[in-house]
């Protein structure tokens, strides 16, 4: 049996391949469910945190942050995930239509259809005090052009700078 430090290691490399395939809910690929996130994350920017790099993908999504004050990245990322998942819910509800189409999943799978982690294996909340703003170790500059590039690695697109959920191009937001 591996360490549990390179068991978890291997379980979020495993996590991020299937990620990247685009495997899993990928309700974010909805241009207004994007919008939506994109816009979360952009509220509470010099008053909870300093964005400096993100894109929103189709089934997830990449911030570069700094807190401010009390703030700590647990209290930002939990925020962030129930914001997201109410105004979420409501336009799936709102949008019963739109939602269905596409291979999107339907209005029950997204109410019924919770995902599973098992913490044992998983992030635990200490994690994402590093996780995000450390990127695996990546220098920032290295961790912005990560996120930045993230929709090419993916074939969404050919430049970053196409992509409209993301913070390339913005001059408020960047470096």
């Amino acid at each position: 049996m591996l360490p549990e430090a390179q068991r978890r290691n291997e379980w979020r490399y495993k996590l991020h391949e299937l990620i990247d395939a685009g495997q899993g809910s990928c309700l974010l690929r909805i241009p207004a469910v994007a919008d939506m996130v994109q816009d979360i994350l952009l509220f509470f920017h010099e008053k909870r945190y300093y964005l400096h790099a993100w894109v929103v993908m189709p089934n997830h999504f990449h911030v570069l942050s700094e807190p401010v004050n009390e703030w700590s990245m647990a209290k930002i990322v939990s925020s962030w995930k129930k914001y997201t998942a109410r105004r979420i819910r409501d336009y799936l509800l709102n949008n019963e239509a739109e939602s269905g189409a596409g291979g999107s999943p339907r209005r029950e799978e997204v109410l019924t259809k919770q995902p599973k982690i098992n913490m044992e294996e998983g992030i635990s909340n200490a994690d994402l005090e590093n996780v995000i703003p450390n990127m695996a170790g990546y220098p920032e500059a290295d961790t912005v052009d990560y996120i930045h590039n993230n929709p090419v690695k993916a074939g969404l697109i050919r430049s970053p700078e196409a992509w409209p959920w993301s913070s390339t191009g913005r001059v408020e937001c960047g470096e």
